[in-house]
């Protein structure tokens, strides 16, 4: 096989020429780490006040939500939240995603269904991103009731589940792009044919 045909479908090829999938690769496996670190840590933060000095402060992340006040040293009993699931399916679409695209960058016929499974890993986290914001909006307008001085802002968790989402969707866009780098099939040799005159 020359350097100028084609690979055949589901050959592997001897080198990884496709940058592209193995930076898109990288890209989602990022996503995965961030999207599941960010479970742990705060998602949003809310600070109430319930008049005179008694002010709470309510943290949520993707497993619970906990709510702390100076004036009660032992804390109140965490409530759970849901949102530390999705986050974590996620995370793992978002990782399977990255193992396939990095194996779609020696193996051409797995590009169909890397660009799938990106694709899919995003919407699934998009979904997840959104609704973990409404829950957000809901605490600070919840915590804005209190008076002056109360809200909520968004924590370290939330911001890597929003930069998680960015690099997937990039991550699919590069994966589903047309692959115009691949060789193409050589031209079939033009044929002249010289009529001899006769003598």
């Amino acid at each position: 096989m020359t350097s100028n045909e084609p690979l055949p479908v589901g050959e592997t090829s001897p080198v990884l020429a496709d940058r592209r999938s193995v930076f898109a690769g990288a890209l989602l496996v990022a996503a995965a780490l961030l999207t599941a670190v960010g479970t742990f840590l705060p998602l949003f933060t809310a600070q109430v006040g319930m008049g005179g000095d008694a002010t709470f402060v309510v943290t949520m992340s993707g497993w619970s939500t906990e709510v702390t006040s100076a004036h009660i040293e032992s804390g109140l009993p965490k409530a759970g939240t849901p949102n530390g699931y999705p986050l974590a399916l996620a995370g793992f679409l978002l990782m399977a995603a990255g193992l396939v695209t990095f194996w779609s960058a020696r193996v051409t016929a797995a590009g169909r269904f890397a660009g799938g499974l990106a694709l899919a890993a995003a919407a699934f986290l998009a979904g997840t991103v959104l609704t973990v914001s409404m829950q957000g909006v809901t605490l600070a307008a919840s915590a804005s009731i209190g008076g002056a001085g109360n809200g909520a802002s968004p924590g370290l968790g939330f911001w890597f589940m929003v930069i998680g989402f960015v690099g997937a969707v990039v991550a699919a866009a590069l994966v589903l792009a047309p692959r115009s780098g691949r060789p193409r099939p050589p031209s079939e040799p033009e044929v002249v044919i010289h009529h001899a005159l006769p003598e």
